[in-house]
């Protein structure tokens, strides 16, 4: 994203991406998908939430993930 003046803001819409593969993810819970998808939805918010707070400060964010 360009540094001062108008940013593009970029949004995932966690109901596309449920809709894409929600089925699947939550097959693995069973017989209850609304929670697994309510599990799945708080952790999507909480992420956007942080990349929001980082984006306002200036910051830049680095993801890593290990097995």
């Amino acid at each position: 994203m360009p540094h001062g003046g108008d940013q593009q803001q970029l949004r995932t819409d966690f109901d596309s991406l449920w809709g894409a593969s929600g089925a699947a993810v939550g097959a693995a819970w069973g017989d209850d998908p609304a929670l697994a998808r309510e599990f799945y939805l708080s952790h999507h918010e909480g992420l956007a939430a942080f990349y929001r707070r980082a984006a306002g400060a200036g910051q830049a964010v680095i993801k890593a993930f290990w097995f």
